[in-house]
């Protein structure tokens, strides 16, 4: 079935059915209140309401880098066994405002660890990502890095993780650390300018 709209002077704009739907229902679709902004795309709620969303694009960038020299952020273990996760602090954390609750958050992160042991022993380094919403408390995300490493070896660590925080208050992006490794052992992320970034984006609905 075709319905068909003529012009005021010339002219017409068609708009047809499809020759079934699936499974044979009967499909209904409110339009939007109003036309929309330039360059937003009509979505559906999947109950057939339609409406004007942004198509995915970015609103916004916060970028961290707060490693202004070369000192690490240790963290010594003298009994052996798995310890963390540990709050890296201050330096490997940025802030961004969602300014809609249906935006959807793209993070990265890249710093390098580095561990030694006693004997060589292989060491255990993960990096955990966090999320603090403000007015909550701070939960994992899922994302994390991981590697094993060898007595002194210099290890990339990187993370990227979309995220669907669901708000619009203050999110605190924090990175935390765990490992596990032998008595007298220590592990270390490097506070390495030029090499450690940490980058969010707000990405519309």
């Amino acid at each position: 079935m075709t319905l068909k709209l003529n012009g005021s002077s010339s002219g017409s704009v068609s708009i047809d059915a499809p020759a079934s739907t699936t499974g044979g229902a009967d499909v209904t679709l409110t339009l939007p209140v109003n036309d929309g902004d330039a360059n937003q795309l009509l979505q559906t709620n999947g109950s057939g309401v339609l409406s004007w969303a942004g198509g995915g694009k970015v609103l916004q960038v916060v970028a961290n880098n707060p490693f202004q020299s070369t000192n690490a952020i240790n963290i010594s273990h003298n009994s052996g066994g798995a310890v963390g996760p540990s709050d890296l602090g201050a330096d490997v954390k940025l802030t961004i405002t969602p300014s809609a609750a249906t935006s959807k958050i793209l993070y990265f992160a890249q710093l390098s660890s580095v561990g030694g042991a006693n004997s060589g022993a292989t060491i255990q380094i993960n990096t955990i990502l966090y999320r603090h919403i403000s007015g909550g408390s701070a939960t994992a995300t899922g994302a994390s890095c991981g590697t094993y490493v060898e007595n002194n070896t210099y290890t990339p660590h990187m993370i990227v993780h979309l995220d669907s925080p669901n708000t619009t208050n203050a999110i605190e992006y924090k990175l935390y650390g765990s490992g596990n490794y032998a008595t007298g052992g220590q592990y270390a992320w490097q506070r390495t300018t030029g090499s450690t970034q940490i980058v969010a984006l707000e990405i519309g609905a």
